[in-house]
C-alpha cells in the first residue's frame, strides 16, 4: 500500500449489504454472506455494523480502504497510530 497521496485519516461504522441491496445484521452476512460493504448510517443499530474501517483520505479522489477493526476501540487505535506515524491530520 502506498500512503504518499494521504492528506488524512478517517474511520466510519460499516455495514453489509445482502443481494438486493439491504443491509444485513453482522451475525446474518457472517452466516449467509454479503455481496458488499457500505458506509453505516449514523442511527444504524450495533447489531448491524459488520466493521469499523480505517481510510486514508486522497484529495479530490475519495477514500482508500487501510484496515477493517472488529470494534470502533481498534480502528481508534489504528487510525490514532496511522495519523502519528504519517504525521497526518484526523477528519472526526
Amino acid at each position: 500500500m502506498t500512503t504518499e497521496a494521504f492528506d488524512a485519516i478517517e474511520t466510519h461504522a460499516v455495514v453489509a449489504l445482502g443481494d438486493d441491496g439491504e443491509v444485513l445484521p453482522r451475525d446474518v452476512a457472517v452466516k449467509r454472506g454479503f455481496i458488499a460493504f457500505d458506509s453505516a448510517a449514523e442511527d444504524e443499530p450495533r447489531a448491524n455494523i459488520f466493521a469499523w474501517a480505517v481510510y486514508g483520505h486522497i484529495n479530490g479522489r475519495g477514500l482508500r480502504s487501510i484496515a477493517d477493526c472488529a470494534t470502533p476501540e481498534d480502528a481508534e487505535l489504528v487510525a490514532t497510530a496511522l495519523c502519528q506515524r504519517l504525521n497526518l491530520p484526523r477528519i472526526p
